[in-house]
């Protein structure tokens, strides 16, 4: 599926030096040397179809130490594309062969659904699979759960992905039927067995999900607990000419699941080296499970190249002449822009793009100009924030969004002349107060100050929900307590534990009476919350929750980059002085892991970080004393004026937990086909993702210059 040549001619004109037509410069940074060992791996995970880099990122000065640039902003760190992370691993792999030792690459899954270049395709994927399976070279990939939602993309799976990368592809515990025979079968080969080319390394190799039970109907997730009782897994790790295992996943690096397989391979070997591949939570992290057991975790959205490395083997070449000594673990990750990638690969601006590199960069700009990404829908007046301020905030995505965009979306039949939703009770919907429930997970980025396009619709709000809502009105009473109970569900979930069927399989929310509040940066683990699971859930979050606190101050701000006094060896220009430090970083990660504080290759100052409840409360055609209690007002407070009752609008993706939370607050249990319809705008069932981009064509303008 090549896209066509006279396409590609366009994009050829503004490729020269690799990276997007549109992607600004990245500014040189202090940046941390790589530590090369033995073996190396250069690991991508939740890419979210993020291909084409990140085109729209600035630090606006609230946010900024460095010297402001002409414009005002500072320019972004990850704007690198897909075709540079070819010409940089290209480079990587002729690094390593010339010194001696082994370079492996290593992706993760969840590679769709968060971008354009994927999500606005018909069909899905269109530009994004052949990108991906004709121009890359992987030694190790599995499957994500965003790979698994729909039918289409399972399928692309098995017919596209699996067949380029053949016995590279690794699927553990993940089962696919194949719609020609009905025969369900493995994605893919269970683990794979191979020697490196240099060293003679002898690497034993799986790939794993987390324990997902939201997939589409022609998958089926094998929990690995039961997983790692397979015959197949219990002769694989007991071959002793093994090295090193290698432990692929789209899991967690402090999962239960990692924690069952590390715990399997040590009842078997005890002295094997272990290198895990983690992904699923969007995050920077770095853990040890013993001292030869490791897992890297590298981020999201194309921001960050993980890089881990391993010396003093104890054995290489088949397990022979194993030594006592334990082996050395690094890691760094690599901020995805052309300075860092350059840098780590000893390349300049005339020899680092390579012709496959500038040949995918180029497919990439042709894709992205035949489906119009860049059509301007609006220009945004400020900055709107997922976790870098409070809820409260007006620079708070969550509170535009609560508070100004879907008051008007749901709101529009009140105004028009349309027909409205049918009401079970003959109540007209026009005139009732309404509270509309949605979940954080559904806004997965920023909206920066500037153009607002076709494409930052997909970044925003990629999914394709729309909204429901409750037929008969409830008492209001009731409904104003829905919100608590959805951002507070340990109540709800040991009240209804005993029941599977009624707890949902489409994510899962955090305890928050110990934790406050929900990680927007993590997406939520689609795990089953049946009674067997529900105890190891919650030890499992609070493990998550420690390591997150000690990434984090007390101010809710990411710990600031601490030197000591022997690291400066370790990085590169410019030189470092304490006047560098302090004020001439710019904002970006500032990762604290296992290992320490030294993780991140690029120095920058920390970014406040805020986290927000599992979802938000809006209220429209209510009086206007009202204020949702998701923004600092509790709602209701003037009891005289407390509508009787109300209609509940919600994300349709959430409707199994409004369900629960009702049964929960009235011992009635609701039916999710009788009892709940769909929510109309303009006539049609229009996701998130349509009512935010409408919202922005009426209301921010976009003729003129974005930038003034």
């Amino acid at each position: 599926m090549m896209l066509p040549s006279t396409l590609l001619s366009l994009a050829w004109a503004h490729l020269s030096h690799a990276a997007q037509p549109s992607s600004p410069k990245p500014i040189n940074a202090p940046l941390r040397n790589l530590q090369w060992g033995q073996i190396n791996f250069i690991h991508t995970t939740d890419t979210h179809g993020w291909h084409g880099g990140h085109l729209q990122e600035y630090l606006t000065p609230k946010f900024m130490r460095y010297k402001l640039h002409a414009n005002g902003k500072t320019r972004p760190s990850y704007s690198a594309d897909w075709g540079d992370y070819i010409s940089f691993t290209t480079h990587m792999r002729s690094l390593a062969k010339a010194e001696g030792v082994d370079l492996l690459l290593i992706d993760t899954g969840d590679r769709i659904e968060g971008n354009g270049l994927y999500d606005a395709s018909d069909p899905k994927g269109k530009y994004t699979i052949p990108i991906f399976t004709q121009q890359q070279d992987l030694d190790i990939i599995c499957s994500g759960n965003h790979e698994l939602y729909k039918r289409h993309s399972a399928a692309n799976e098995f017919f596209e992905t699996v067949p380029a990368y053949r016995e590279k592809y690794l699927a553990s515990n993940l089962d696919f039927r194949d719609p020609r025979t009905g025969e369900l079968k493995p994605l893919a080969q269970r683990y794979r067995q191979f020697t490196t080319p240099n060293l003679g390394i002898k690497i034993t190799a799986f790939g794993f999900l987390y324990n997902f039970y939201g997939g589409a109907k022609n998958t089926v997730v094998t929990p690995v607990q039961d997983a790692v009782k397979s015959q197949w897994f219990q002769d694989a790790i007991r071959d002793r000419s093994t090295d090193l295992f290698v432990v692929a996943g789209h899991v967690t690096a402090d999962s239960e699941e990692y924690q069952v397989i590390w715990k399997a391979i040590r009842e078997v070997c005890w002295d094997t080296p272990i290198q895990f591949f983690a992904g699923h939570s969007h995050i920077r992290d770095y853990k040890k499970y013993d001292a030869r057991a490791t897992a890297i975790e590298s981020g999201r959205y194309l921001e960050t190249i993980g890089f881990t490395s391993i010396e003093d083997l104890p054995s290489v070449g088949g397990g022979k002449e194993r030594s006592n000594k334990d082996p050395t673990f690094r890691r760094k990750y690599i901020d995805n822009n052309l300075f860092s990638l350059r840098h780590h690969s000893m390349r300049n601006e005339l020899t680092f793009s390579t012709q496959r590199g500038l040949n995918v960069s180029a497919q990439i700009a042709a894709a992205r100009k035949e489906l119009d990404l860049d059509h301007r829908y609006g220009c945004a007046p400020r900055d709107l924030w997922v976790n870098r301020v409070p809820i409260t905030s007006n620079s708070s995505l969550y509170k535009w969004l609560g508070e100004e965009v879907i008051p008007n979306a749901i709101s529009e039949e009140r105004k028009k002349n349309h027909t409205v939703p049918f009401i079970a009770s003959g109540k007209d919907p026009k005139i009732l107060p309404k509270i509309v429930l949605t979940n954080t997970g559904a806004l997965r980025f920023d909206i920066f100050q500037g153009p607002f396009t076709k494409d930052t619709t997909y970044l925003v709000s990629p999914f394709t929900s729309g909204f429901r809502y409750l037929v008969n009105p409830i008492p209001y009473a009731i409904a104003r307590n829905l919100l608590n109970v959805l951002n507070n569900e340990a109540d709800m979930l040991a009240h209804l534990q005993k029941d599977r069927s009624r707890i949902g399989q489409n994510g899962v929310f955090v305890d928050t009476s110990k934790t406050e509040t929900l990680d927007p940066k993590s997406l939520p683990p689609s795990v089953q919350l049946a009674q067997d699971r529900l105890q190891a859930r919650k030890v499992q979050m609070e493990r998550h929750w420690e390591l997150r606190r000690r990434r984090e101050s007390s101010g809710s701000v990411q710990v600031p980059l601490q030197e000591s006094s022997n690291e400066r060896a370790d990085i590169d220009s410019p030189a470092l002085s304490e006047e560098v430090v302090d004020a001439k970083l710019t904002p970006g990660y500032t990762t604290t892991d296992d290992h320490g504080t030294d993780g991140d290759d690029t120095l920058h100052s920390a970014i406040p970080f805020f986290r927000v409840s599992n979802c938000i409360e809006s209220l429209v055609d209510f009086p206007n004393e009202f204020a949702s209690a998701s923004f600092g007002s509790k709602a209701g407070s003037n009891a005289a004026h407390e509508p009787k009752e109300v209609l509940v609008v919600y994300n349709a993706f959430i409707q199994n937990y409004i369900l629960a939370a009702y049964e929960f607050l009235t011992g009635e249990a609701l039916s999710g086909v009788r009892d709940t319809e769909i929510w109309t705008i303009d006539n049609h069932d229009k996701t998130l993702t349509e009512v935010i981009s409408k919202w922005v064509q009426e209301n921010w303008q976009k003729d003129g210059d974005c930038e003034a």
